[in-house]
This record gives structure tokens, C-alpha cells and sequence, in this order.
């Protein structure tokens, strides 16, 4: 996947994003109704709770970008970090657990027709916060992550995008898919 440094605008690396998360719907429609409520026997979160966090965090993101983006809220771009990219390319896609916060916890049991509602609905919210905005914009704003610091918008996205695939792997690995 291309990083922000290596695209012309954010729509290029929501498409890439959007890439990602067409994987990860067609394994969850891969997976039987009868599995798709149940954790995993290794432990860990059952598909449709995945898909609820990668719904949650896209959503309660998508919804803050406009007072981020308008400096309403967040980080100034000096208050964020420079990302190595190759080095957190791989940091992302390790397997290890990170403790998530509370509001990107999965707390209901969709069905898959219902994550899919919700993640298409994440990623309209997405696409319509970004809509218009230039790269420039979004790396002049930012927000605190938990595990990478302070980081402008366009690299949150390129996380994000990122993000999908390491919960798409773990869960593929822990149903013997991968």
C-alpha cells in the first residue's frame, strides 16, 4: 500500500483504504451465520464483533474529522509525529493484541447483513469528511493515538486502512484460514 507521502490526494488513499475493507467484507460473507456470533476458540473477538470495532473506530474518527480539520479540536501538525512508515508498516501488522478504549468496544451481536450496513455507513461518513480537502489540509491537523502518538489525518487513514487488514489476518489465523 502506498503511504501519504507517495499519493497526490486523500481520495487516492481512501480508495486503497476502501481496497482493504473490500477484503474484509468478502471474508466475513465467507463466513457461516453459525460461526459468525462465535468467538474464536483461541480467544479473541468473534467476526462480528470485528466488524462492530472496525465500524466503531471509523465512525467516532469520520465524525471528528470536520472540528479536527477546522481546529476545533486536536493537534496543531507540529504537535505530530514524523511516522517511519516502513517501520510501522510492520508494527501495525503484528499479531499482538492492543488494548482498545472503551468506545471502540465492541457491545452488540449484529448479524452479517447488519455489520455491513454499519460498515458502509462508516465509510460514507469517511468519504463525505474528507470530501474537498486537500493532502495539505489533512497533515496540517491530527489527533493522539494510543500507540503512534500524535498523528496528522492523512496518516490516521493510512492506519486505519492498516488496521483492517492486521484484524482481518488475526481473525483469518485464528479460523484456520491463513
Amino acid at each position: 500500500m502506498a503511504n501519504p507521502s507517495q499519493i497526490n490526494n486523500p481520495g487516492e488513499l481512501l480508495d486503497q483504504w476502501k481496497d482493504f475493507r473490500n477484503q474484509v467484507v468478502g471474508y466475513l460473507k465467507s463466513i457461516p451465520q453459525s460461526e459468525f456470533n462465535a468467538a474464536p476458540k483461541e480467544g479473541g473477538w468473534s467476526p462480528s464483533q470485528i466488524a462492530e470495532h472496525l465500524y466503531l473506530t471509523q465512525w467516532n474518527m469520520a465524525r471528528a474529522v470536520p472540528a479536527i480539520a477546522a481546529g476545533k479540536v486536536g493537534l496543531s501538525a507540529e504537535e505530530c509525529a514524523t511516522l517511519d512508515y516502513e517501520k510501522y508498516e510492520d508494527h501495525i501488522m503484528q499479531t499482538g493484541n492492543a488494548e482498545a478504549p472503551d468506545l471502540v468496544l465492541p457491545k452488540e451481536n449484529w448479524d452479517l447483513a447488519t455489520c455491513l450496513e454499519h460498515l458502509n455507513k462508516a465509510m460514507e461518513k469517511t468519504e463525505k469528511a474528507i470530501s474537498g480537502k486537500t493532502t495539505e489540509q489533512l497533515q496540517s491537523r491530527g489527533i493522539p493515538h494510543a500507540i503512534f502518538g500524535g498523528v496528522n489525518l492523512m496518516d490516521w487513514m493510512w492506519i486505519q486502512a492498516y488496521h483492517e487488514l492486521r484484524h482481518l489476518n488475526a481473525l483469518k489465523r485464528k479460523r484456520g484460514d491463513a
